[in-house]
């Protein structure tokens, strides 16, 4: 590429970044998992999960790429206060000041999202459906968990 189109495009990212501002977490290669560890590490915080539904997605995206995760629990069967407990315990045994919580359970064809949210700044529950392919709800599940987790650390 010659200068003046590095300029052109420089000037198109400049655009959509004012435009889409937090909705952008990164470029080429960056991932969302990326994104989320490197807004953990600037706070100085760890991360611990725990998943019920979503056979490891999380913690397997989390994993490889070290940093502040801690660790995590995937754990068979939960309701919404057993994943509360299980998250409170796992934080404390791995003194993680932040713990993401999320449970997919699948029924009637739809599949349902629970997800508890704890940081040093407070508790925050979040709650949806989806009605795609069944296939793809774990990876979708552990997007939204982990997207809301970035624009909270933003």
């Amino acid at each position: 590429m010659c200068s003046s189109d590095l300029e052109m495009l420089s000037k198109v990212q400049a655009t959509l970044e004012e435009r889409l501002g937090q909705v952008i977490y990164g470029y080429d290669q960056d991932s969302l998992e990326g994104a989320v560890l490197t807004g953990l590490t600037k706070k100085g915080w760890k991360l611990a999960v725990v998943e019920v539904g979503l056979g490891a997605t999380l913690a397997g995206a989390l994993a490889p790429l070290g940093g502040p995760f801690s660790g995590g629990q995937v754990l068979p069967a939960l309701d919404p206060e057993g994943l509360s407990s299980a998250l409170a315990d796992l934080r404390g045994e791995l003194k993680a000041e932040v713990g993401l919580g999320v449970i997919l359970q699948t029924s009637e064809g739809q599949n349902h999202f629970y997800a508890l949210l704890e940081t040093p700044d407070g508790r925050e529950e979040k709650e949806r459906t989806y009605g795609g392919a069944s296939i793809s709800a774990r990876r979708w599940a552990a997007s939204v968990a982990l997207e809301w987790l970035r624009r909270r650390l933003s």
